[in-house]
């Protein structure tokens, strides 16, 4: 008897924490730095942008906005250039060998 008391009542707790506190699946970011085409100066380059960013969301003033805009068209531009210039390297790296790469 006492057995099936303790049964009930582990189910009944079991699903109140499921219902109340539901296990959550949570997904871990890959970091920037794991790309072989980032380099610091898009890191430091986020910053800034993401200084201005605030600066601009607090400020509410169109040259605030206009600054954060152009750092981020920079960043973007950073980082275009560096995956080209990434991906020609290896592609003359690997030109006579295309089964490595």
């Amino acid at each position: 008897m006492d057995e099936d008391i303790d049964i009930e009542a582990d189910r009944w707790i079991e699903g109140m924490l499921n219902e109340r506190a539901p296990e959550n699946i949570i997904e871990i970011k890959r970091n920037q730095n794991d790309k072989a085409w980032w380099c610091e100066d898009i890191s430091l380059n986020m910053k800034k942008g993401d200084c201005l960013y605030r600066r601009a969301v607090i400020n509410r003033e169109e040259v605030d906005w206009k600054n954060f805009k152009e750092k981020r068209n920079e960043i973007v531009e950073i980082i275009r250039k560096q995956k080209a210039d990434y991906y020609k390297r290896k592609i003359d790296e690997y030109k006579d060998d295309a089964v490595v790469m």
